[in-house]
């Protein structure tokens, strides 16, 4: 008896816990992996002699405390008039992006995107291999805002369809569970 009471330490024990109980399965690895999962994305739009919207939802994993990497899904439909006539096109492009945090606050990014554009009655592809940096800002219970500004290292300015500039400025949200 008295090795027992030895080998136990008060520290080693949970509210509940005692000798002889049994756990859980599972519930070591869930308390590990509470509060690495995240969600968030974006929600934008404007009035321009017509109407644009973009939504792109976004869920990942948080490896350990420097690194991340994640999914999403971005939507983008536009309906305006130009000087060209009328600019009606939509575009859904699924990605995997990663981020090293260098600070609480800033860090690294780097997402491959796959676009499929639906313009003028014709389908089209392009790819984009997008790096920069970011800063983020949490606020309150895992939420959070976010600023990215990328640059699309396979831009080509004489594609058939192509943004307008390599530079993509992204900003964002994000909360933690």
């Amino acid at each position: 008896l008295q090795s027992i009471r030895t080998s136990i330490n008060e520290r080693d024990l949970m509210p509940g816990d005692f000798p002889g109980k049994k756990k859980r399965r599972g519930t070591d690895q869930k308390e590990k992996n509470k509060g690495r999962f995240f969600v968030g994305g974006g929600i934008g739009g404007g009035y321009n002699n017509g109407w644009s919207i973009n939504l792109s939802p976004v869920a990942g994993y948080q490896f350990n405390t420097k690194l991340r990497a994640g999914v999403g899904i971005e939507y983008q439909y536009v309906n305006q008039q130009n000087v060209f006539g009328n600019l009606n096109y939509s575009s859904l492009a699924p990605y995997g992006f990663g981020d090293y945090l260098f600070t609480q606050t800033l860090f690294a990014h780097v997402e491959y995107q796959l676009q499929n554009y639906k313009f003028g009655g014709r389908r089209f592809n392009t790819e984009s291999a997008l790096v920069g940096g970011g800063y983020t800002q949490n606020f309150g219970r895992g939420g959070g805002f976010y600023l990215l500004v990328l640059y699309d290292v396979l831009y080509d300015d004489m594609a058939e369809i192509r943004r307008v500039s390599p530079w993509i400025i992204r900003p964002g949200f994000v909360y933690g569970f």
